[in-house]
């Protein structure tokens, strides 16, 4: 697993990871500290995990927010994922 947030272009990375308050199983990428990841303890059977994704605070109203999430099964399965939400609207915290 690998869950990162950028602008609506994917020009850069938004906002940061809660490492304190990282679920078990679950971390600040080690090299990238814009991802949050899986750790060596991760349970295979899980099916859901709340990541403490910090909001940054230059956000402007109307701006989109994209997480791109990459689930892998194996080495040669894996599963590309991206959810937008933009600031000020109902799903995107009001």
């Amino acid at each position: 697993m690998l869950v990162f947030a950028v602008d609506q272009e994917e020009t850069k990375p938004l906002g940061t990871w809660g490492a304190d308050a990282m679920p078990d199983g679950c971390q600040v990428h080690p090299q990238c500290s814009y991802a949050a990841t899986h750790d060596s303890f991760h349970n295979l059977g899980a099916t859901q995990n709340a990541l403490p994704w910090i909001v940054p605070m230059d956000l402007a109203p109307e701006q989109v927010v994209k997480f791109k999430v990459t689930i892998v099964r194996d080495y040669e399965t894996w599963f590309a994922f991206e959810m937008t939400f933009t600031v000020g609207s109902v799903a995107g915290g009001g």
